[in-house]
């Protein structure tokens, strides 16, 4: 990443994420380039439960959210992350 590391910010995040670059925001995530607080802007978090609400890269989603810094966010985002989650599951228990 390295002299590229001005880019790494949450315009690419949410194309990356739009554009399922999974190995691209893997790799990154992993690596830690993203600052941590590109997640606590409104707009990141929007996206990320948005996605999940519509359900067409949910596991893709799972798998970003254990690389995600989510402690940052504020409690009604994660209130709604939660809430995603036990539909989910109740969705895949009927």
């Amino acid at each position: 990443m390295g002299i590229y590391s001005k880019f790494l910010d949450d315009d690419l995040f949410l194309h990356s994420l739009k554009k399922n670059n999974k190995q691209f925001i893997q790799e990154s995530l992993f690596m830690g380039a993203f600052d941590k607080q590109i997640f606590k802007k409104k707009r990141v978090v929007e996206q990320i439960i948005e996605y999940m609400k519509i359900g067409s890269k949910t596991i893709f989603l799972l798998n970003i959210l254990i690389l995600t810094d989510i402690s940052v966010w504020k409690n009604y985002q994660l209130i709604e992350l939660i809430q995603l989650f036990r539909n989910f599951t109740n969705e895949t228990t009927l």
